[in-house]
């Protein structure tokens, strides 16, 4: 019987995630309508290493059930590698009872945006509300189909982080808001 090589082989069907993120002024958001999805994020890496890994349960006040998934981030800023599938809430809570690891807890609404200027389809951006030792930290995040995909920045973004140090979530949830 002959086994496969445990070489590391280059992928080529790997996703990739291209994300800008901003600091956000919750005055200036219009209001946050509908039903947010609350969110546990739980870090299982060793600090400074890659993929980050993490554990997302997430809860919906529309169903009784959490939906979890587990997630492998590559080293990047505005685009990296991304493996992300679903797993069972009860393997989700397993794996965060044996392994601990950082937690980040947010309620995510996700506001469509206008790209009138650019007359361009609408943009969806993801609005993350921090609670916990984080809270009173608003960030919006806007994921791309191409690093050149262009998009108005609305009114209530008031700083762009992408590829700044300490604002990752993995970061936020070690060291606290920069």
């Amino acid at each position: 019987m002959r086994l496969p090589s445990l070489r590391r082989q280059k992928r080529t069907d790997m996703a990739k995630e291209i994300e800008r993120k901003f600091l956000v002024d919750h005055k200036k958001l219009p209001l946050l309508a509908g039903y947010p999805n609350c969110i546990r994020q739980y870090y299982l890496s060793h600090p400074g290493s890659f993929p980050v890994v993490r554990v997302r349960i997430i809860q919906n006040e529309m169903s009784d059930q959490p939906f979890c998934r587990m997630t492998m981030k590559g080293d990047g800023d505005l685009v990296r590698d991304e493996i992300e599938f679903d797993i069972p809430y009860s393997k989700a809570e397993d794996i965060v009872q044996l392994w601990g690891g950082l937690m980040v807890q947010k309620k995510r609404y996700n506001i469509t945006y206008p790209n009138v200027l650019l007359g361009k389809p609408y943009k969806i951006w993801e609005i993350d509300v921090f609670e916990g030792d984080l809270a009173g930290l608003c960030l919006a995040e806007i994921e791309l189909s191409s690093v050149d995909d262009e998009f108005e920045i609305p009114e209530w973004c008031v700083e762009e982080l992408t590829g700044r140090p300490g604002w990752s979530n993995y970061e936020l949830a070690m060291n606290g808001i920069p």
